[in-house]
C-alpha cells in the first residue's frame, strides 16, 4: 500500500535516527521482522508519525491472504500479533535502545476485515508509569485517518479492531 492516504502535513516520515532504530528492530526481532517485511511489505520509509502533540505512529498495510482465516478475513491471532509487534515498533522508533517485554495484551474485535482491504494500524501511549507503559493499537480506515486532526479525533473513529498492551521496560 502506498501512503497517499496519509499525505496531509500532519503526518510526517520517520527521522533518519528513527528509521535506523526501526531497521535494527526488524533485524533483531525475527518474528516481528518477518511479519512486517514479508507479510505486510512494510518498510521504515512507509511509517508515519502524527505531527501534533500526541505521539502516534502509523503502520499502513493490506490484509494479506497469509493473515486470513477460513472465512477469507483477517485472523484474530494475526491482529493480536500486529498489536504486539506495532506497539514494540512504536517504542523502538520513539525510544531507541530501550528494551521491553509484553506483560499483558487485550483485544476487542469489531468487524471482520476481508483479504485485500487497506488498513492503518495506529499506536499511541496512553499511560507511562515507572518502568511500564500502556499502549493502544487501533486498526482504522485510511481515508478516515487522513481527516483526523487530533488524537481525540483519531480515538473517536470507528476502529475495526483495538488492542491494549502493557510493556515493561528494562535496561
Amino acid at each position: 500500500m502506498t501512503h497517499s492516504a496519509l499525505s496531509s502535513k500532519l503526518w510526517l516520515p520517520l527521522a533518519s535516527k528513527q528509521q535506523s532504530a526501526f531497521e535494527r528492530f526488524l533485524e533483531h526481532d525475527q518474528v516481528a521482522g518477518r511479519f512486517f517485511q514479508d507479510i505486510l511489505k512494510l518498510r521504515s520509509q512507509s511509517i508515519r508519525l502524527f505531527g501534533g502533540p500526541a505521539n502516534i505512529v502509523a503502520f499502513p498495510f493490506t490484509v494479506d491472504r497469509r493473515l486470513a482465516n477460513i472465512f477469507n478475513t483477517m485472523h484474530g491471532g494475526a491482529f493480536m500479533t500486529m498489536i504486539d509487534a506495532c506497539s514494540a515498533a512504536h517504542f523502538t522508533v520513539n525510544s531507541p535502545g530501550v528494551r521491553m517485554k509484553t506483560e499483558c495484551l487485550s483485544t476487542q474485535f469489531f468487524t471482520a476485515q476481508p483479504v485485500g482491504l487497506h488498513l492503518i494500524s495506529l499506536s499511541w501511549i496512553d499511560v507511562g508509569v515507572e518502568n511500564r507503559a500502556v499502549a493502544t493499537v487501533s486498526f482504522l480506515n485510511p481515508a478516515e485517518v487522513e481527516l483526523a486532526a487530533s488524537l481525540e479525533m483519531i480515538q473517536s473513529l470507528g476502529a475495526v479492531c483495538r488492542g491494549t498492551v502493557v510493556k515493561r521496560f528494562s535496561s
